[in-house]
């Protein structure tokens, strides 16, 4: 059974940790959030509305999701991790533009990126590198920080393409 990593928040304070929760392929988002995640709460929670962040990472970019989506759909397109975010009795959806900035640093920091190479590729092996670099993407490798992907992950790309 596949799983949706999930964190709730209220009041701007984790009520649930990160954890991952099966999810049943025809379920949307609030059938997830009422039948899973809502046992995982205290009982004075389990009343109260929400609104489903997704993403890529735990920390980074979020997409805010209809809760009538379909929630194994949204995990292949949005990412595996979800943030409930639970609203007051008010009734207001929580504001998701204040962004801490160590958190964005810390994010930056850990965000994998690849060397540079110029399109289009003049020959085969300026082709086979612009390859290798596309097959360290797709199995989400990289390296961290654009300066580190320029130099040693340049040479590292290099040197794989020159050793085939």
């Amino acid at each position: 059974m596949p799983i949706i990593i999930v964190h709730v928040v209220f009041n701007s304070k984790t009520v649930f940790e990160w954890e991952g929760l099966p999810v049943n392929k025809d379920m949307n988002i609030q059938e997830f959030f009422k039948d899973v995640v809502v046992d995982k709460l205290n009982l004075e929670l389990w009343k109260k509305n929400c609104v489903a962040y997704f993403s890529h990472t735990k920390i980074g970019e979020t997409e805010k999701i209809g809760l009538e989506c379909n929630a194994w759909e949204t995990v292949n397109q949005c990412g595996k991790y979800v943030t409930f975010k639970l609203l007051n009795d008010s009734n207001e959806i929580p504001s998701m533009n204040t962004i801490n900035a160590f958190e964005l640093m810390r994010s930056a920091s850990m965000h994998n990126y690849l060397p540079e190479f110029k399109l289009p590729a003049k020959n085969s092996w300026e082709q086979l590198r612009i390859d290798l670099n596309e097959l360290i993407r797709s199995n989400g490798g990289g390296w961290i920080g654009k300066d580190n992907a320029n130099n040693i992950g340049k040479k590292f790309v290099t040197d794989l393409a020159k050793s085939i």
